[in-house]
């Protein structure tokens, strides 16, 4: 059902993304308010005469609650300049059990330069905090994962998220199919999808001056081509994920990986493992790692973030994460593996793909001396949790170009990882028990490639192509139990405190150089880092009855920057803070900077919005 914006509806503003359901469900629960007004009054009006007093306060116990909006810190998906098109629902307020599917009719004038997704799920009232991961794919292809609200006791919870899937826009101009699978989970809920296409202004042309290399590396506007690297989600490590890359087009000068992943049964909690002593049993380490190999040269490794749709899992106790959820939990993250480097590879023919998860410190170093650096393997340090992984390749053509060759000249990488555990022996009964611990995991890589091109005048071009990987793993750890006496001397009695301090921090980062052969001059540079700090405290008191009491603090951060020409172009910075003991609160604020800033602040107590620098609140 596709929805055809007038021309007066464009001119009078911005338009806004349809809430779906929430208008019907904010209409139905007034409505159900003023038939429950109705029903009362004239219940009340029995009940007086009939002075039957229990029955009143038994009624009026069902008086309805409002539904609550569970939301991320997002900025919008969509600038105000934009001219929209095209709007269509493809789920209207569907239920939802494991997977929903409906054809998507592709509009015939196709001229759009991009678009997004909204999607609006409802949990209804439960007991159970259930609550699913969903990924939404076009023909196959994942482009989007997400989850669905935890659920409230006595009222409905409802979600309304936009995500720009510009990028693949060429999934929609020809009719397709588009699914909604459960990744994880169980939960009873309703949801609606809308897809809006768009299209830019148009602007001036300015006169082509000759090849501009950033043009042919730095990808712009929707990829030429996107491939499904399997027809399913894989559960790694029970199941080998092996893809085939297509062969592409000599003329491809941009390819990535979008990758999705997600962890599931125990691996939700891998962060708070530490590492085993030397000759003690494997533990299953603090670390996990995804390492892509295309046909078997190391292509990338992706450090997922740790708390990524389970951050409820990070204490014990009450989620501190609703109505205000962890960065990520709605708006999904797709982790993206450049390989530019490679394409010689995939220019010749197919290739084989494939992604291991590994944690590569599981124990402390046998000898004080650390092991020496090893090469990226794909056959060491496997981890046995349970992980979902799904995504695509997408690669953009040049117009520039008729033709390319080249060869992958060299391709290195090396490995470094330690494990230290000090546990100094107790003298003393009453001694407090220290555990210390730190890991490392560091990898680099090194890729260089030559290409020649043929341009589209007839003239040709050398280049080389020097990319450059790191990623780097880090945590340190302490853990304390402290038992003090209580009460006459040799009476046994005991208080015991505990705590533990974590402070890991993951980080990758990109950077590629083209380079002119004759002289060794860069002429075009872009870099990206990503860093996921990840910090928490928890202390805890048993007293001689055995009673116990707990408090927390974590931080969770995201820091994403990117350069051109060793000038930064954008920058997302998000940090969380979460505590709780006597109250529950989290503090998310976020930080995004490109062509325009977007900065907001938002705090929860007890699950009360109290404030939020985007509006006012008002008690």
């Amino acid at each position: 059902m596709a929805i055809k914006l007038l021309e007066k509806d464009i001119e009078a503003g911005p338009y806004e993304p349809i809430r779906i359901s929430n208008e019907r469900r904010r209409g139905c629960a007034y409505v159900r308010f003023l038939l429950g007004s109705l029903v009362s009054s004239a219940t009340l009006v029995y009940l007086v005469f009939s002075r039957n007093t229990c029955a009143f306060h038994t009624f009026f116990q069902l008086a309805p609650v409002a539904p609550i909006e569970s939301f991320e810190v997002l900025p919008p998906v969509a600038s105000s300049t934009l001219t929209y098109n095209v709007s269509d629902i493809v789920f209207d307020d569907v239920s939802f059990a494991s997977s929903l599917s409906a054809p998507y009719n592709s509009p015939s004038d196709f001229n759009f330069t991009g678009g997004y997704m909204t999607l609006n799920v409802t949990a209804a009232p439960s007991a159970e905090s259930a609550f699913s991961v969903l990924e939404v794919s076009v023909d196959g292809v994942p482009i989007w994962r997400t989850a669905t609200p935890f659920p409230s006791v006595d009222t409905e919870v409802f979600s309304s998220t936009s995500k720009n899937i510009s990028e693949y826009l060429s999934l929609f101009e020809a009719n397709s199919t588009i699914e909604i699978s459960s990744i994880e989970g169980a939960g009873s809920f309703a949801l609606s999808l809308e897809v809006v296409l768009y299209a830019e202004p148009k602007s001036a042309v300015a006169p082509s001056k000759g090849l501009a290399v950033s043009d042919l590396f730095s990808p712009q506007g929707p990829a030429s081509h996107v491939f499904a690297l399997q027809d399913k989600p894989v559960k790694l490590p029970e199941a080998g994920f092996v893809a085939t890359l297509p062969q592409v087009a000599s003329n491809v000068t941009a390819a990535k990986i979008s990758l999705f992943v997600s962890a599931s049964d125990e691996e939700v909690e891998f962060y708070k493992s530490g590492v085993s002593p030397a000759g003690e049993p494997l533990a299953s380490g603090p670390f996990r790692q995804f390492n892509l190999f295309v046909s078997g040269t190391y292509a990338g490794t992706v450090n997922p973030k740790p708390t990524l749709f389970h951050a409820d899992k990070l204490f014990d106790g009450p989620n501190p994460w609703t109505p205000l959820v962890d960065s990520g939990t709605y708006s999904g993250f797709a982790y993206e593996v450049d390989l530019v480097a490679l394409l010689p590879l995939l220019w010749e023919a197919e290739q084989t793909l494939e992604i291991i998860v590994v944690s590569p410190v599981q124990a402390a170093d046998a000898t004080p001396v650390p092991p020496p650096a090893h090469p990226i393997s794909s056959v060491t340090n496997i981890a046995a949790g349970s992980w979902t992984v799904s995504g695509a390749l997408l690669v953009w053509e040049s117009a520039l170009i008729q033709s390319a060759s080249g060869n992958v000249v060299s391709a290195e990488s090396s490995q470094l990882d330690s494990g230290t555990v000090v546990s100094p022996p107790k003298i003393s009964p009453w001694q407090p028990q220290l555990t210390n611990s730190k890991a490392s995991s560091t990898s680099n890589s090194s890729t260089i490639s030559s290409f020649h091109f043929v341009l589209s005048d007839n003239t040709t071009s050398n280049l080389n192509v020097v990319a450059n990987t790191t990623s780097l793993c880090f945590l340190t750890r302490q853990e304390m139990v402290l038992s003090t006496p209580v009460g006459p001397p040799g009476g046994g009695l005991a208080k015991e405190k505990t705590s533990l301090s974590s402070f890991a921090l993951s980080t990758t980062k990109f950077k590629l150089d083209v380079q002119d052969p004759a002289t060794n001059l860069t002429l075009y540079s872009t870099s990206t880092k990503t860093a996921l700090p990840l910090s928490f405290r928890l202390k805890g008191e048993k007293d001689v009855a055995g009673a116990t009491t707990a408090s927390y603090t974590g931080k969770i951060e995201t820091d994403v920057k990117k350069k051109v020409n060793a000038v930064a172009v954008s920058s997302v910075k998000i940090k969380e803070e979460v505590s709780g003991g006597d109250a529950v609160d989290s503090v998310v604020e976020v930080s995004y900077k490109k062509d325009a800033d977007y900065k907001r602040k938002v705090q929860s107590v007890n699950g009360i919005i109290i404030s939020d620098t985007a509006k006012p609140i008002v008690f």
